[in-house]
């Protein structure tokens, strides 16, 4: 007998098995992928969970099944001093995030732009003009009375931005992309969707400046402490625009420096992401993600039904995380993301050592570094007999996996632009300096690692600024610079991207 069929021989009979299936159901199978598509997917499963490469990568297309255990640590900002015990609210993994909150408004104190509706913009009230922030706020810290299954949703898919980020959200849980709806009836609907289609999630996982969750019902959580913030603008202050500001700078800082710390994501038993259970418009070589020559994904093409399907595959996503939960260790589960990790650590200082002017004016040494780079994988064989072995390398077992899924395609589509360009460039006699230059510049390109864009030579005051609601210069989205934090903090969000009266940190 199969282990777990006398599981579910047993719930069966006595009526328990209302979610669970005797056989697993199928993974989540889309259709082929070519190269056009591939380089994107295997960043997205390289930058799941971490700050800097999903800043960069701004614009998520990929939604992934994750959970948090019991008993970690969240922390929430509010006006009330009582336990939040039911209905959707926010959760943060980080305090400086939640402590903005805590004040007579429940919004950010520090970036009110940010945070205003479109209807109170169109007031024309100043948005420091708010009596409430005068009154105190209160910080909670609470615990989850079990694990909470999310769906994460990648890129910063909690930016308030025109420029595509809540794309997927808005077509899968609103139907259409509309920047005037509220955000909370935004978080209304992708909980009703839960509910609708018995998808038995606890909420949503997604970023802005640093993680955040979205958690459909707060009764799952239990209060462990509550600390009362004194109001940020009082009359004293409000008389000394400097001590105002000053005291801006210190909370800034302290969240700027906060959410730097999930720079290479999450340390380890805080979140698990499901790697090999994944739903991704960049799974669908058909679509054209790229409309009108846009530098940044968007989910625009895809019709009511394409997105219907979508909505499908999530459900199948759903249907294989309970199988897994009951029969735990009957499927096999391989980390894409620790894989992608070894191609990454592997090639990336290889490919910009080949690149850089050390080679400018010397082919045959160029032709050695690369022949010694993938010299024990035996090049002098034939192509294909070094191909498999070069693309398989770090692949698992094939027993292990589902080949036809999304997440092994991509990677041995990344894995066949690098090795057929490295064989070519240390075999290829044929190949010119100027011609194996350009191939490797263009290899580049085409894979897009963030690891290339990580600034270098940062000062003990300066951090790596990038484009991460609300903060970020125009540029920052491509070629993210050291700056100081008092720098960043007096910088609008990427300013015509941003929702109207939305327009990040400065009042």
């Amino acid at each position: 007998m199969r282990p777990g069929q006398t599981f579910f021989r047993f719930c069966a009979i006595a009526g328990l098995c209302n979610f669970y299936h005797a056989e697993p159901p199928q993974a989540v199978v889309q259709q082929p992928l070519d190269h056009r598509y591939s380089p994107q997917l295997f960043n997205a499963l390289h930058a799941a969970g971490r700050l800097f490469a999903s800043t960069m990568d701004h614009n998520g297309l990929t939604v992934f099944m994750a959970s948090v255990p019991r008993g970690t640590l969240f922390y929430h900002g509010t006006n009330q001093s009582e336990a939040v015990t039911t209905g959707i609210e926010y959760l943060a993994f980080e305090p400086e995030l939640s402590r903005l909150f805590a004040n007579g408004c429940k919004r950010p104190s520090l970036f009110q732009e940010a945070m205003r509706s479109p209807a109170e913009v169109r007031s024309g009230k100043p948005s420091d003009d708010l009596p409430c922030l005068r009154n105190p706020g209160y910080f909670h810290t609470y615990r989850p009375t079990r694990d909470l299954s999310l769906l994460y949703l990648d890129g910063q898919a909690a930016a308030k931005t025109t420029a595509g980020a809540m794309d997927m959200q808005y077509r899968l849980f609103v139907g259409s992309i509309d920047y005037e709806m509220d955000e909370s009836e935004q978080t209304r609907r992708i909980c009703r969707t839960f509910k609708e289609r018995g998808w038995d999630l606890d909420g949503v996982l997604r970023m802005e400046m640093e993680f955040e969750i979205i958690l459909c019902d707060f009764g799952l959580m239990r209060l462990e402490h509550v600390v009362e913030i004194p109001p940020l603008q009082t009359t004293a202050v409000l008389s000394d625009r400097r001590k105002e500001e000053e005291a801006k700078q210190m909370m800034g800082f302290n969240l700027v420096t906060s959410a730097n710390a999930r720079f290479n994501g999450f340390e380890r038993g805080k979140l698990d992401i499901d790697f090999e259970n994944i739903v991704s418009a960049f799974a669908h070589d058909e679509y054209d993600l790229y409309p009108n020559g846009s530098d940044l994904p968007r989910f625009t093409a895809p019709t009511e039904g394409d997105v219907e399907r979508f909505r499908q595959d999530i459900d199948a996503a759903v249907e294989r995380r309970r199988y897994r939960v009951a029969e735990e260790g009957a499927l096999p589960y391989v980390d894409w993301q620790a894989i992608t990790d070894r191609i990454v650590s592997r090639y990336a200082p290889r490919l910009t050592y080949l690149s850089s002017d050390e080679f400018k004016s010397n082919a045959k040494r160029l032709r050695k570094h690369a022949e010694l780079i993938i010299s024990y994988l035996d090049p002098t064989s034939s192509r294909g007999h070094f191909m498999k072995r070069c693309m398989h390398q770090d692949m698992p077992l094939l027993a292990n996996y589902v080949a036809d899924s999304a997440a092994p395609r991509a990677i041995l589509d990344v894995a066949r632009l690098i090795c057929a360009t490295l064989l070519d460039v240390a075999t290829d006699q044929k190949l010119s300096l100027k011609q194996i230059r350009s191939r490797l510049k263009t290899l580049k390109s085409r894979l897009g690692w963030r690891e290339w864009d990580i600034c270098k030579g940062c000062q003990d005051d300066e951090i790596c600024s990038t484009v991460a609601w609300p903060f970020g210069a125009r540029g920052e989205e491509k070629r993210p610079t050291c700056r100081k934090v008092a720098d960043i903090l007096q910088r609008g969000y990427w300013d015509d991207t941003a929702l109207p009266g939305r327009r990040g940190f400065r009042d």
